[in-house]
């Protein structure tokens, strides 16, 4: 079950990337940014969110999302 809910959330976030190569929304990837904070502060959570957070970074850079936009709103 874990296996399968950490693939989904994979995926959600290499569709959420693609989608916003295509707008090119800044608030927008800053907002999901923001979804993939913890939901609380366990060490596991914390760890988690941050693996979400760098796999976001890297699949809007494979997107090929400006830059300077991921820069700005998508890191910590």
């Amino acid at each position: 079950m874990l296996d399968q809910k950490k693939y989904n959330n994979k995926i959600i976030i290499e569709e959420r990337a693609k989608y916003y190569a295509k707008t090119n929304d800044a608030m927008d990837i800053f907002i999901y940014h923001l979804d993939l904070n913890p939901k609380n502060y366990s060490e596991n959570e914390i760890v988690a969110s941050d693996l979400r957070q760098s796999q976001f970074c890297m699949k809007l850079v494979e997107a090929k999302v400006n830059p300077k936009i991921i820069n700005y709103y998508a890191k910590d």
